[in-house]
């Protein structure tokens, strides 16, 4: 079986700030509102539902600060973020992103 795997450059879109986001949800809003809330807000491209002290981890592409701040107002207005953390990536190391190991 081959699977195809196509990463697009936020960069190159357009979008050279990415940030980490760690989001708590407030109590009344379900995992299934939030998930299709996220899929509204056009910075968020990618989002994993994780444990510990926030529901989910976010990567954001954004296309300058301004861009970043109205994401991460959409996350509390639309989602329903009760609680971020932000972590800005200043560089990516050689050699990742990679596949896992077959082995």
């Amino acid at each position: 079986m081959l699977f195809l795997h196509r990463e697009l450059d936020p960069v190159q879109g357009g979008r050279p700030i990415r940030a980490f986001v760690d989001m708590r949800l407030r109590r009344e809003v379900t995992k299934a509102t939030a998930d299709a809330a996220l899929t509204t807000v056009a910075a968020v491209i990618d989002a994993t539902h994780v444990t510990g002290r926030y529901d989910y981890q976010l990567l954001i592409a954004a296309k300058d600060v301004a861009d970043l701040d109205l994401a991460l107002n959409q996350l509390s207005d639309i989602v329903g973020a009760q609680e971020t953390q932000t972590r800005l990536a200043l560089r990516s190391l050689p050699g990742f992103p990679r596949s896992p190991s077959l082995q």
